[in-house]
């Protein structure tokens, strides 16, 4: 069985390709664990609730036209839902090897500015879902 090096996974936010500035990408479905434990019983009894989708990538920052800032800070600002997408590969299609993500939703961490003295300045984003479908995989 393969496995998988990220040397080139593609990030949109919103229609904007930012893959040339991203460095780390994650992706978490979560579903609340509900207890639907009886009488009579020793053990609890788990089962999934609602599930919950965020991904968080990280950028680092410019300010240049058409780039991170230009691309986020519009978005926190206005809290409007957008399409994120994500996939292993960037110069390969989407398909059954390089499934790509997508979800709608809003940005609800950003750093404009962030770091220190002498390093780069990057930005981690968090994006949470904005309709009932979550992340699912395109195509499908």
């Amino acid at each position: 069985m393969g496995k998988l090096i990220l040397r080139d996974c593609y990030t949109a936010i919103d229609g904007t390709d930012l893959s040339n500035r991203a460095s780390a990408a994650t992706i978490d479905t979560p579903s609340d664990e509900v207890d639907t434990s009886t009488f009579g019983g020793g053990f609890h009894e788990i089962d999934r609730g609602l599930r919950d989708a965020t991904i968080t990538i990280t950028f680092y920052q410019d300010h240049d036209s058409g780039s991170v800032d230009d691309v986020l800070n519009p978005l926190n600002d206005s809290g409007d839902v957008f399409l994120v997408q994500v996939r292993p590969v960037k110069s390969s299609s989407a398909s059954a090897t390089n499934p790509e993500r997508r979800m709608y939703g809003r940005l609800f961490n950003y750093s404009p500015i962030a770091g220190s003295v002498g390093e780069a300045s990057t930005t981690d984003v968090t994006i949470r879902n904005a309709d009932d479908r979550g992340v699912w995989r395109h195509p499908s």
